[in-house]
């Protein structure tokens, strides 16, 4: 059976998002939603590498940024 992790993905204030686990202390950041979710699966193998399982990583953004242009 795996294990279930949730992210939140929030904007920082200068640009970029963090996201934090709810279930572990695993915390890393991105410029973009892209990134942000390629280095919290980095992150969680890293955090886990001795406990091998299978991890279900949900991502709960709060907020998205649109830029339309002028």
């Amino acid at each position: 059976m795996g294990r279930h992790l949730t992210f939140d993905i929030l904007p920082d204030g200068g640009g970029g998002y963090h996201a934090r686990c709810r279930q572990a202390d695993i915390f890393t950041q991105g410029e973009t939603l892209d990134e942000v979710r390629k280095n919290v699966l980095e992150a969680v193998q890293g955090h886990f590498f001795d406990q091998p399982n299978d991890y279900f990583v949900n991502f709960q953004v709060a907020e998205e940024r649109v830029r339309i242009p002028a």
